[in-house]
Formats: structure tokens, sequence, C-alpha cells
């Protein structure tokens, strides 16, 4: 990796400032304190000489003042601007004064958040003379607001001290609101351009950010397609975000500093995790290629990654990819050791705060290829008098902890409701628990897993439309010549069963005795035909009816 000294880029700045033409052909974006960083050469070799010419009159960029401000749509791809041509506006506010001699030229974008936490993506694609900066204001009314003393200033960044790539965070949003981004570019004399290019989104945070969040991959052979956006800067501890732990007791050889588990740093990661289903240890590899879709021009292209054995809370790494890793590169782990029943977990980052797409494949060496799944049989919910029931039943649970519920009034906006809900090994790996304040409408509840790694993976999510005075509800699992029958009321007491075919004709009818809340009943149903069917439950003024399939 190159490398340019701080005390060199902060002597350029303060050139700038006063107004003084640098000499140098290339201002290298670099790293926060000190760190190395990624070098990010001009895209032509055109502009050497650029301080010599007289500026283009150009036309000011649509989005040149915050009454025009362009929408971005969370998780869209990004949007290319530039502050070329652009100009600073009468009232808008500059975070940062580029001083003596700099001319600030802004321009403006709008998003709605549509979560309290997202991810400001800003990938710079040319080389500048005097540092960008970012501003986040809000929250304004929706489409509304224009001047940023209008609304509470959340982010002012220098991107000097920075990669090319920037993915801050931002915390604290309302849900529903605008937020205003300016996007301040800084003319000043030098050998490189005297506007900013880049490409700007917003998104969700993603959901692997972590390692105690990694994504599974169950498959062995089989490529996973992953990519870093939505991922953001601030997953570690320590200087260059990189004690991915945040456990000084790992560290990886040649580490600036105690506790380091990579010796770059951490832009905007995703994490990926594996366990070994093995009664022994064996010997796995990992191969990343097929890195394409990357924004930033060579040679900052491109990924690097890292694999880890261990826990969240102790990784221990394996094997570290090339900085960086290039659109048609690829890094091959070699084989490293992974315990009975133990995990790894793969780290893949956006090099210079790159994003791109790219390929794992998962290949067990020496044994094999048996990883600790976690299969979803059913997740149902059902609407009872005073509350919702959730119930579901696990195919698999091997290495599983505990479930998490989270609920939505709209199927977007989560919020957790129920977390820590024990993983007890049942016969028939059945569970119920119940919402006792539900929402009106819609109920939207979403199951998620923790294995006994910290991993967290969503498994499905149900909607219950809550409609008062329900007491009645059946799940229905027709197999070869038996009904089960899952079964919740609020009422205890006998209840009348009864089957009809599609032309109305009964062909099964006998009764019941039924508790309070849950109940199981098995139904012989031998001499069936194929088809399709209705079963309808009734229990004094209750009842349901549900159609189900005869295999």
């Amino acid at each position: 990796m190159s490398k340019i000294s701080l005390a060199g880029f902060s002597l350029l700045l303060f050139l700038c400032a006063l107004g003084i033409k640098a000499q140098s052909t290339q201002v290298l974006p670099v790293g926060d304190h000190g760190q190395s960083r990624e070098a990010y050469d001009s895209p032509s070799g055109a502009r050497r000489g650029h301080q010599l010419q007289e500026p283009l009159m150009l036309l000011p960029p649509g989005n040149d003042n915050c009454a025009s401000a362009i929408a971005l749509t969370p998780g869209a791809a990004c949007i290319t601007g530039t502050s070329n041509g652009a100009s600073l506006q009468g009232g808008e506010y500059v975070c940062i004064s580029g001083g003596g001699g700099v001319s600030e030229e802004t321009v403006w974008y709008r998003f709605t958040a549509t979560n309290t936490s997202m991810v400001l993506g800003v990938v710079l694609t040319n080389s500048t003379n005097c540092a960008t900066v970012l501003a986040v204001y809000g929250p304004f009314a929706p489409a509304g607001g224009c001047l940023p003393g209008a609304g509470n200033q959340i982010l002012c960044q220098n991107m000097g001290l920075i990669d090319p790539g920037f993915h801050p965070l931002l915390t604290g949003l309302v849900i529903g609101q605008s937020y205003l981004v300016q996007v301040q570019g800084n003319n000043c004399g030098g050998g490189n351009d005297r506007f900013v290019n880049f490409c700007i989104s917003i998104n969700t945070v993603s959901a692997n950010n972590s390692a105690g969040s990694a994504a599974v991959i169950n498959n062995c052979g089989v490529a996973f397609t992953g990519g870093t956006t939505g991922g953001h800067y601030a997953n570690g501890t320590s200087i260059g975000a990189n004690n991915l732990d945040n456990n000084v007791a790992t560290s990886i050889t040649g580490a600036s500093e105690v506790g380091d588990d990579v010796t770059f740093v951490i832009n905007n990661v995703s994490w990926f995790t594996f366990c070994n289903g093995n009664l022994s240890s064996c010997n796995w590899s990992i191969l990343l290629n097929s890195v394409t879709n990357c924004l930033l021009p060579a040679p900052n292209a491109g990924v690097q990654s890292a694999v880890f054995t261990g826990t969240p809370a102790a990784l221990v790494n394996v094997a570290i990819s090339p900085s960086n890793i290039p659109p048609g590169g690829s890094f091959a782990s070699g084989t490293f050791a992974v315990g009975a029943g133990q995990c790894a977990y793969v780290m893949v980052d956006g090099f210079a705060g790159d994003e791109c797409n790219y390929n794992l494949t998962l290949t067990n060496v020496s044994c094999a290829c048996i990883v600790l799944p976690i299969e979803l049989a059913y997740f149902a919910g059902r609407n009872l008098a005073d509350q919702v029931h959730l119930d579901w039943g696990m195919a698999s649970q091997e290495g599983l902890q505990a479930f998490d519920i989270a609920r939505s009034a709209d199927g977007h906006h989560f919020e957790q409701l129920m977390q820590g809900i024990a993983a007890v090994v049942q016969a028939d790996h059945r569970y119920v628990v119940a919402d006792k304040d539900p929402l009106p409408g819609w109920n939207y509840y979403r199951l998620s897993v923790v294995d006994h790694d910290g991993n967290t993976m969503v498994l499905n999510t149900v909607a219950v439309y809550r409609q008062q005075g329900a007491g009645l509800d059946v799940l229905i699992s027709a197999q070869q010549d038996q009904m089960q029958l899952d079964i919740t009321g609020s009422d205890e007491g006998t209840a009348t069963l009864s089957v009809t075919n599609l032309q109305g004709q009964q062909v099964l009818q006998q009764a019941t005795t039924l508790e309070s809340g849950s109940s199981r009943l098995h139904v012989e149903i031998p001499g069936l035909a194929q088809g399709m069917y209705v079963l309808s439950l009734t229990q004094g003024s209750h009842s349901v009816s549900k159609k189900f399939v005869r295999n």
C-alpha cells in the first residue's frame, strides 16, 4: 500500500487555504491518524498542468442549491454527481471553510429516513486539489426544509482525512422525515481537478455488518454472491477501526496496534460464517473471486478480505488477502482448521472504501462437507381474543441458542418484541409464545435465531391481521393418512370438527375436546381421496375454516 504522511497533506491544505498553488501533480486522499492508506491516482494524465489553464465556463449542476436537491432512494444504486460548475448560493451554510484562495462549490441531495440508522455512501471518483466536505442536516418535514439553518447539522466531515470511499453511519434519524446532504467541493489551485466527481447513495445498515451478525454460508462448492453496500466504517475499535472483536488479547502479526485483527483499515465491511458439522476437526478453504461492479477506478478498485476462527469476541486470524483484490483478481485463503462444532468467519471490506460485488466459495478439504444446519420448518401467527399466538417449528437446530422476535406495523420498520427465547430441545422442536398487546390492524413478526457463537440469522416473517373478538384458529399439516391439527383458542370445552370437499359434501365429522390455549389433535383420514378440502372447527360462538390438500 502506498503511503503519504499527514504532515505533507496538512501542508498542502494549508497552502490551499493561503491561495498558494501547489506544484505537485497529485494529492492523495490519505488515512487518518497517520495509518497507511491506498494511493488515489488521477484518472488521466491530461490533468497535468491544469492550474495553468483558464477554467471552462460551465452551466451549474441542476442541484446547485438546496431547493433543487436530488432525491436519493434508500437501497437504490448510487447516483453520480459533480461540483464542477457549482457555486455557493446565498444563505447556504458551509460547515468547514476552505479558507483564503478557495471557492466553495456545493451541490445538494435529499433522502427520507426509512430507519433510525442509515448509511450514507459517498465514493470520490477523481483526484482533487483540496479536500471535499460532506454535511447532513435535518430532520425536516417530508420534502420540506431548505436552508441548513432550519435544521440540525448531524454530520460535518472533511474527506481529506479518509479514503475516497466514505460510509458514515447516521443515527438518531426520524422515520418519515427528510434530510439534506451537502457535498462541498473546494476549488483551489494545484495539479489535479478543481472540482469533485462522486457517486452517492443512502442505504439501510447491512444485516451482516459485524462478526456477531454474520450471514451463514451453508453450501460447499457453490459460489455465494455478496457485496459491501450498506456496510459502514465504524466496525471496530482502534485507530483504523481494525480491532474487529474489541479484544486486545487477539492480534495479527504485523499489527500497528495491540488488538488489531487485520493490517489494513476497515471501511465498509461485510461478514460471513460457517460451522463444522463433522465429528472431528477438518481443513477448509475459502476462494474469493468475481469482483465486479466496483465504483473506484484503478488502482483503487476492489476489496480486501480476511478469515478467522474462534468466536466474534475472540477472532483468530488464519488468512489475510493482499490489499487490494482488484476486479478480475482473486484470493485463495489456503487451508485452515476448524474444530468439530466450531465456526469460521470471513470478512470482506471495500478497498479504499470501494463498493463492489464478489463471490465466496467454501470448500472442505479433508472431510465431508457437513455444516451445522439451522432450518425452520414453519412459522405461523394466530389472532385470538386478546392476544396473538406465534407458533414455529424447527426442522434442525444444532448449534442454536435462542430466538428473537421483532414486530412491525408495516413490514419494514421492526422493533424488538421478545429477545433471548431459550431454544429447548424438544421432541417436536415446536415453540409457542404470545404477543399480549398486539397492534390494531396488521402485525408483522420477524423470527430470528441466535447460535452459540452469538451469530444472528433471520428465519422468516409472518403477518397477522388484528381482528378484535377472534377466538379460534387452527394450523393444518396433512401427511399421508393423518392430519395434525394445532389449535389455539381462548376457551376449553367441546368443539365440532368437519371436513368437506370443494363440492360442499361432508366427508368427515367428529366431536373433540379443546383445552384453553393450545391443543394438538391427530385425525386419521385413510379413506380420503387426494385433492383439496375445507376443514371447519366450531366451538360455541367461535368458528374457523381452513383449506388443506390431501396428497
